[in-house]
């Protein structure tokens, strides 16, 4: 049988035999090719899926933490103005000044405030008719409680009046005004249907205190309405085709949805926000009802990306876990259906294919006309041409008969003689080239590495990563961030008195410790200015310990300057100043690059500097607060300091309890 086999294949045309294995290898190239189109779908399908589920709720999270500071902001302002007198709840007085803080935020329901003495009541809000026209509300004793909703004029002050409420209105027995007043600190009331506008609404309410004998004077709240914020702000995004976002609470009530389908349910009285089980939308109810049983309960639910089966398709889905200092806690939800990335990716595949096939189709077409026209000569040549494959390239063809073959074989052999002399020059410069690509790649990893060096010297590494990377304008908002100014006391005398070269090798030796400590400590240095020294914590990288470790190496800035001399042996003093709170940090321009902080924070931080004394550290009442119970400090009372007013300050003289670090 064998024999037989053998002699079959020794039978066999040469084009045959020359076209089979051409075909065969197309054919496996058309399996693996949509084999792997395929695969490299899915593989494409799973990082999309998983980039577009990060960047669709890292906006939703920013959207959200925009939406509740907000209110918060404006309670602030509201409380600030009840308390120093502008806004008299009880007569009306700056009711204005609730118009305007009204007209902040469009999502505002109600900007109010009631009094805890008289019950007076004075709000600012939307008409229940007309979403676009602003009402005054107003109710205290002189209205014998009832509630009166006046028409504004151009300048926020109440005009006509619109229309008297039946109920009499007294804010203290309200639940929110009982929430505030039970926790005395701002805080988020639950979730309710409002009357007005029938929507779910929710109240970020803060309690006003008398700031001589911290008795309660009022509540202050804003009421918002959160489809008008939220919803319409999921609809906006471009999710997919059928994806959806929703936001509930762990009780599983909804919040918010990109879909149009409603948040309540019921009419008038009997009006209730709708659970998110109970929503018309199939995948608002597939994945409430994954999520409580994948961490068995919605009120467990982790932040994760997850995937699950819905009438037996894949969805992939991302659930965020947020919340704010006032209590808020909030689930976010992404559902994107794995059959809207698969649509695109199964229409390439089909044209893959059907182009694939039509290249085999069109390569074996081509094959056989090639083989017929190329059969005989090729026989000739083939044992030499194998040999030389095999790098045996010292071979001949003898000549033919025929005139063309003849000419071939002439040239094959011209062919491998040139062939080796080739080989010869090649080797030759492989190893020319190879010395020179080797010398090469040791100067430019050497020149690399001195840029390297000299970029961390000047900028943070991540910042240094970030401009290699992408190079441009780099601005970052840190929330906590711990900034400390130093200053030499004296050093303008001291310069005059002094040559420029030791001066300038006093002041090196200086800054030249301060690096050392911050290096130490794991703070930033950020720059510094003639005399004047700058450093920071919690940036570019944010940690918990920034302030202790700011005041550590504040501490030891004094204790280390009293080791140095001036070159007139003279005793040298610093001044510190410290301050904490929200910056903006970066790069900016083209040349030269600074990494450079600015804000408020920088600039209270430089007038604790400039205002305090020589060997003292002085820091505002927000690092006092949250350093006082490890920290020893001396309070210096209330300054007058520039663009802030009158200031708390304290002086900072060490710490309770001995750390192990060395510089301390």
């Amino acid at each position: 049988m064998t024999f037989r086999t053998i002699n079959i294949f020794k039978k066999l045309p040469l084009r045959a035999v020359l076209i089979t294995p051409a075909v065969m290898q197309l054919v496996t190239v058309f399996g693996v090719v949509s084999y792997l189109s395929f695969k490299n779908g899915q593989a494409s399908v799973e990082e999309l899926a998983t980039r577009l589920r990060g960047e669709l709720t890292a906006r939703i999270v920013q959207q959200l933490t925009t939406t509740i500071e907000q209110p918060y902001n404006i309670n602030a302002v509201n409380s600030s103005y009840v308390q120093q007198g502008d806004i008299n709840i009880i007569t009306g007085q700056g009711e204005h000044l609730l118009w305007q803080q009204f007209k902040i935020l469009p999502s505002t329901n109600l900007v109010y405030c009631g009094t805890e003495a008289e019950g007076a009541f004075l709000g600012v809000g939307a008409s229940s008719t007309e979403s676009d026209v602003v009402q005054i509300h107003v109710a205290n004793e002189s209205t014998d409680r009832y509630r009166y909703i006046y028409n504004v004029d151009s300048t926020g002050r109440r005009s006509s009046v619109a229309e008297r409420l039946d109920k009499q209105y007294d804010p203290r027995i309200r639940p929110w005004y009982e929430k505030a007043k039970r926790l005395g600190v701002p805080t988020w009331s639950e979730i309710y249907v409002d009357f007005d506008t029938f929507f779910p609404t929710i109240s970020a309410i803060s309690p006003v205190y008398d700031l001589a004998s911290n008795e309660l004077l009022a509540i202050c709240g804003v009421d918002i309405v959160l489809p008008r914020e939220l919803t319409d702000f999921l609809r906006d995004l471009d999710i997919s085709k059928t994806g959806i976002a929703f936001i509930m609470e762990p009780s599983g009530v909804l919040i918010a949805g990109s879909t149009p389908d409603p948040l309540t349910s019921g009419t008038g009285a009997d009006m209730r926000s709708l659970a998110a089980e109970q929503s018309e939308s199939q995948l608002i109810r597939g994945a409430t009802q994954f999520l409580t049983t994948k961490f068995d309960g919605l009120d467990q639910v982790e932040s994760s990306q997850l995937d699950f089966l819905l009438d037996d398709q894949r969805h992939y889905l991302e659930v965020i876990r947020f919340g704010d200092e006032y209590g808020l806690d909030w689930i976010i939800v992404l559902v994107i259906p794995e059959s809207d990335f698969m649509g695109k990716i199964n229409q390439s595949t089909r044209t893959t294919l059907i182009l694939c096939l039509a290249a085999l189709v069109g390569s074996i077409i081509v094959g056989v006309l090639l083989t017929r026209s190329i059969t005989k000569p090729i026989l000739r040549l083939s044992t030499a041409s194998q040999a030389i494959a095999n790098g045996e390239i010292d071979q001949t063809v003898g000549s033919s008969r025929i005139h063309e073959v003849a000419v071939l074989a002439q040239s094959f052999n011209q062919m491998v003689l040139q062939l080796q002399q080739a080989f010869a020059n090649l080797e030759h410069s492989n190893e020319v080239l190879e010395q020179r690509v080797e010398q090469r790649t040791k100067a430019l990893l050497l020149e690399q590495q001195k840029s390297e060096e000299l970029l961390l010297n000047i900028l943070p590494q991540e910042i240094a990563h970030r401009l290699k990377n992408a190079p441009g304008t780099i601005a970052d908002n840190f929330d906590e961030v711990t900034v400390l100014f130093a200053d030499i006391v004296g050093f303008t005398q001291l310069s005059s008195k002094t040559e420029p070269s030791e001066t300038v090798e006093f002041l090196n030796d200086i800054f030249s410790l301060f690096d050392e400590l911050s290096e130490h400590y794991g703070l930033e240095k950020i720059k510094t200015i003639g005399d004047a020294y700058m450093v920071a914590g919690g940036l570019p990288n944010p940690r918990l310990d920034h302030l202790e470790a700011t005041a550590d190496m504040a501490l030891a800035m004094q204790k280390r300057i009293t080791e140095l001399k001036s070159p007139h042996s003279q005793p040298v003093s610093l001044r510190i100043g410290i301050h904490s709170g929200p910056v903006v940090a970066g790069v900016i321009g083209t040349k030269k690059f600074i990494y450079d902080l600015w804000g408020d924070t920088v600039n209270v931080a430089s007038r604790m500097e400039s205002h305090g004394e020589a060997s003292q550290i002085q820091v505002t009442e927000t690092v006092y607060q949250a350093l006082k119970k490890h920290y020893i400090f001396e309070e210096r009372g209330m300054i007058s300091v520039k663009g802030k007013g009158e200031m708390m300050t304290y002086w900072l003289s060490g710490k309770r309890l001995m750390g192990k670090s060395g510089f301390e």
